[in-house]
């Protein structure tokens, strides 16, 4: 391990594997504590896979960017945000957040960039709000399928824009760090949801919805700071 660079985290993880597999144990514990070991080993075990997916999207991603760069093109590596995110850098998460949304409101590419929520590998990196709404489309539509007809076609419940993600993970972050000041959220809310996904576009039926539940839940939670 001392001679690989860079050294990620799969290397760890591997190395881990292997150590935990050599040790011998002199004891066998309690059936309760080897419960309670094995669900805090399977939580942590899922966790460090899915930094090590996002690691392997983080540079598929930068690939895909640098080939379709153009100055009339601005794209957004989703996989970046959602790796500081799910190791709890909620600072440095909210700060691309902001950067990629005036990056992609100042070229006009707010409605380019989508994220395919309803695959599941892409809804298992989510949490909060996104899941539930999409756990009841998935209950209510079976059909959650590519419709092949030439040309791949994503139903409107399908995905999201990027927008509508970085919105939600910011808020997310000033949530969960409890930030006093979720105004100017707010504010980019309202914008983006009358401005940038008009209602006279049906497409933007799902954007809006859920635009319009991250609003109401920093509503709530600002008149509960209040009390």
């Amino acid at each position: 391990m001392s001679d690989t660079f860079p050294l990620l985290l799969g290397d760890v993880l591997l190395y881990r594997w292997m150590e935990m597999e050599t040790r011998e144990c002199a004891e066998t514990p309690l059936a309760e504590e080897r419960l309670g070991n094995s669900a805090m080993d399977s939580t942590l075990l899922v966790t460090a896979l899915e930094l090590v997916a996002l690691e392997k999207l983080i540079a598929v991603r930068k690939l895909m960017i640098c080939e379709r760069h153009c100055g009339h093109l601005t794209l957004v590596n989703e996989f970046e945000i959602l790796y500081l995110y799910k190791c709890g850098l909620f600072d440095e998460c909210m700060e691309l957040c902001r950067r990629s949304m005036n990056e992609l409101l100042e070229a006009c590419c707010s409605t380019i960039q989508a994220y395919n929520v309803s695959f599941p590998e892409m809804l298992s990196l989510l949490d909060g709000e996104l899941v539930s709404v999409f756990g009841i489309i998935g209950l209510l539509r079976h059909d959650m399928n590519l419709q092949f007809t030439g040309v791949f076609e994503f139903p409107s419940y399908f995905r999201i824009n990027m927008m509508t993600l970085l919105l939600y993970l910011l808020v997310r972050c000033q949530k969960t760090l409890r930030t006093d000041s979720p105004h100017d959220a707010m504010v980019l809310l309202r914008y983006v949801h009358d401005r940038v996904f008009t209602a006279d576009n049906d497409k933007y039926f799902l954007d809006r919805l859920i635009l319009r539940l991250i609003y109401r839940s920093l509503r709530l939670g600002l008149h509960e700071n209040t009390i």
